[in-house]
């Protein structure tokens, strides 16, 4: 099994089935050289970017940043890259209409013998949808949908917080509670739509 394991990886059947994986694949797919420098993007990258393989192949990998990260930020990415060969993380980047996306992005750097970076493969999937969902569950969690105000749990959340910065801090805090008299005669009387409004 070793040997004939051995065989396929030396034949140009191994680069097909590579190709095609690349592909196939539901994720987005660069490979750049070590200048970063676009040699290949599968069709699941121009779905969610917009551009076409053809758009991109020796450009910059850079066309796509959002200007949200700061330079650290980059810095910080291929030092991680420099020292240990791969970065995980989420990123914004931009769409070649404009539109801004957040993917969960892998960069692997493929090494020559000595170690030395010859080229980087990039996987990323748009998450910008979930990232979205998930903010509208936080928000739905802790915020009254009608007012938009804090709802009570985020308001226990908020006040144990500052109850524990005033003692530590040796410092006093206020809280003022108002009421409406009569509100249930507005439901009961004028609707439910009067009395939200």
């Amino acid at each position: 099994m070793k040997k004939r394991m051995s065989t396929l990886f030396e034949t140009d059947t191994f680069l097909a089935i590579a190709y095609t994986i690349i592909q196939e694949a539901d994720e987005g797919i660069i490979v750049t050289d070590e200048n970063g420098h676009i040699l290949l993007a599968n069709p699941a990258f121009e779905t969610v970017t917009g551009y076409t393989q053809e758009e991109v192949l020796g450009r910059k990998a850079n066309i796509l940043r959002s200007g949200l990260h700061d330079r650290t930020f980059y810095e910080n990415m291929w030092e991680t890259l420099r020292d240990h060969g791969i970065w995980k993380g989420e990123i914004w980047n931009k769409r070649k209409n404009g539109e801004l996306f957040v993917e969960w992005l892998t960069i692997k750097a493929i090494c020559d013998a000595t170690g030395k970076p010859t080229h980087y493969v990039a996987i990323f999937s748009d998450v910008t949808q979930h990232k979205r969902t998930m903010e509208q569950l936080a928000r739905l969690s802790n915020y009254d949908v009608l007012t938009n105000v804090p709802n009570r749990q985020l308001f226990t959340k908020r006040l144990q917080h500052l109850l524990h910065m005033a003692q530590r801090h040796n410092q006093q805090l206020a809280i003022l509670f108002l009421d409406l008299d009569r509100f249930k005669y507005i439901n009961d009387e004028l609707g439910h739509y009067s009395g939200d409004h």
